[in-house]
This record gives structure tokens, sequence and C-alpha cells, in this order.
């Protein structure tokens, strides 16, 4: 899929009144007060219609800036999200983590579980 692609007017999810994943970030960096310039953007995970009105559920857009810097500016000012409109603040900008990490978290967590089931371990 193309950055930018979305699947019909109608069903995609607007952002300030922007469809296009493009749109969505310029407007976003807008928003924040970023000027970075963003050196790759693409949809991350399948394309699913899980939700209760057919249209497909959010899936997170990966984003690639040029340095370090500019990405800690990024992190930075992402916390602003949170005081911004309502669309706004449930929007979340995270540092990316390698599969590799992912998996050993994920890992662990299934361990964690599977401890507790087996124990009889519950929170109340």
């Amino acid at each position: 899929m193309q950055p930018g692609h979305h699947w019909g007017t109608r069903r995609a999810r607007k952002l300030g009144g922007t469809t296009s994943d493009a749109e969505k970030i310029k407007k976003l960096w807008e928003k924040v007060g970023v000027t970075t310039e963003v050196s790759a953007a693409r949809r991350l995970g399948n394309i699913v219609n899980n939700n209760t009105d057919g249209t497909p559920r959010r899936r997170p857009i990966l984003l690639t800036v040029a340095s370090r810097y500019e990405k800690d500016m990024v992190l930075e000012k992402a916390k602003t999200l949170k005081s911004l409109s309502n669309v706004y603040s449930k929007i979340y900008i995270k540092k990316g983590v390698h599969p590799s990490i992912r998996n050993e978290w994920k890992r662990l967590r299934d361990a964690e579980k599977n401890r507790k089931g087996t124990a009889g371990e519950c929170r109340l």
C-alpha cells in the first residue's frame, strides 16, 4: 500500500477534515508544532474489518525521520497531544521498538499469564 492511500473517502476515518495518511500527518505536525520532514510513512498490520460499523480497525503508521535529534524533538512535542481536543488526545506517538525486543516482551507476558493461571492467583 502506498503512503497516503485510503480505502474510500466515505469509510476512511477523518482527522480535521483530512482522509489520506499524508494529510493526517501534516495536520498532526501542525497541531503539535513540529517542522520535521517525514522521510517515509507506511501503515502497519493487515486490513481487518472487525468494527461493528464495518470500517477497518485502526492501524498504526510507522514514520521515519532523518535524524535522532528530530526523532527526540517529535517525541518531546508529542506530549502536547493530550491537552488538545478530544480527537487529538486519542493519538499516541511512541518510539519504535525492534521486533526481537517485542517478541521477548510477548514471551515474558505469556509466561507471566501461565504462571498466574496455574498458581490460582487473581488480582482484585
